[in-house]
């Protein structure tokens, strides 16, 4: 029922999704915006996996980020993370970008990756996060222009058979809010003619990669703490 309420869009059929509120890290959350209190990497998940009958997009707004050169990472995790999980960024099944250094986690084909290196979320700016079902792919989105994809490893589809947009927070007093209704990009307007990733502002740092960058077309079909110190 759920996958035809999906592919149908009957939205009062749809759950709502959310950021969990119940849990076990020192992340403030209040409605859909989470807040660093402490440092040491902190892992919170949305409450509901994303939509696996079509293409579906979140977006996250950087309200204050202290030091974007590391220390924020977004992406998704075939599970919710618990236990010592949400203190480590080395999740099992998971795919992120951490500001200013990349890609990471150990379930992309790093060999078959566009997405661009250095790219800094800075506060003001946005990242969203689109998951294409029937490329098993992810096409990653700066102040919502096209900056790269990573595709899943085939090896690691069962893991990700369900996909919970993840946050990862090490800076303390960073900021950030969720929109899970967000329009894709993809969906609004069509690309420009020269295929540029457009306005880039804000990814002071961020290193361009030759020839230009388009999207792909979509089809529709506390105990024993790991506190690992980010790279930047």
């Amino acid at each position: 029922m759920e996958l035809l309420a999906e592919a149908w869009k009957l939205s009062p059929f749809l759950r709502e999704n959310k950021i969990i509120h119940v849990h076990t890290t020192s992340l403030r959350v209040k409605q859909d915006t989470i807040q660093s209190t402490h440092p040491g990497w902190q892992i919170i998940s949305a409450q509901h996996p994303l939509p696996m009958a079509a293409p579906s997009y979140f977006e996250v707004t950087i309200n204050k980020n202290p030091d974007p050169k590391g220390g924020l990472a977004i992406g998704v995790c075939g599970h919710i993370p618990s236990g010592n999980e949400v203190h480590s960024i080395r999740l099992k099944g998971s795919i992120l970008y951490n500001s200013n250094n990349g890609l990471i986690g150990d379930s992309y084909e790093s060999d078959n990756s566009d997405m661009l290196d250095k790219i800094q979320l800075v506060q003001g700016s946005t990242f969203g996060v689109q998951h294409d079902v029937s490329t098993h792919s992810l096409l990653f989105y700066f102040n919502r222009n096209y900056v790269g994809k990573a595709q899943i490893k085939q090896g690691h589809l069962g893991l990700l058979r369900t996909l919970y947009p993840v946050f990862a927070i090490y800076v303390t007093d960073i900021l950030i809010s969720v929109d899970f209704t967000s329009p894709s990009p993809s969906t609004v307007g069509a690309p420009k003619q020269d295929g540029s990733a457009g306005d880039m502002s804000g990814t002071a740092g961020t290193g361009t990669a030759s020839g230009s960058l388009a999207p792909p077309a979509l089809e529709t079909t506390a105990e024993g703490e790991e506190d690992d110190e980010f790279d930047g």
